[in-house]
């Protein structure tokens, strides 16, 4: 289960995001200049961040194997899409640490995305 992070706890979740803590979506939600949601896996002590700018883009960062298949699923499917759809939101580009893209790959897959690409 993913828990939504208060935001005056946002920018202490870099350390989870490595690569994509310079990706200017990312920046802007955690310093509050937009508008977006953050999630993590433990509120205390955070393995597992999921970053949606209430629109188009969801970035995953943290640890995204073992337990974290599951709790991602759960999410995507019980509240992220969801809530998507009935923002009318048609698709969601998902992105995630280069470490984590063939992992992640294999777990959306089961959700049966229209592409993969790599960025």
């Amino acid at each position: 289960m993913l828990f939504q992070t208060e935001p005056g706890r946002f920018q202490s979740l870099d350390y989870l995001f490595g690569e994509l803590a310079q990706n200017l979506t990312y920046l802007s939600i955690l310093h509050q200049n937009t508008r977006g949601a953050v999630y993590t896996d433990n509120p205390d002590e955070p393995q597992l961040a999921v970053v949606w700018n209430c629109c188009d883009t969801v970035l995953i960062g943290g640890d995204i194997v073992g337990a974290a298949d599951s709790i991602l699923l759960e999410f995507f499917s019980e509240t992220l899409i969801p809530e998507a759809k009935a923002k009318g939101i048609p698709s969601l580009n998902v992105y995630s640490a280069t470490d984590f893209f063939e992992r992640l790959g294999d777990l959306l897959g089961l959700m049966n995305p229209r592409k993969k690409i790599k960025r």
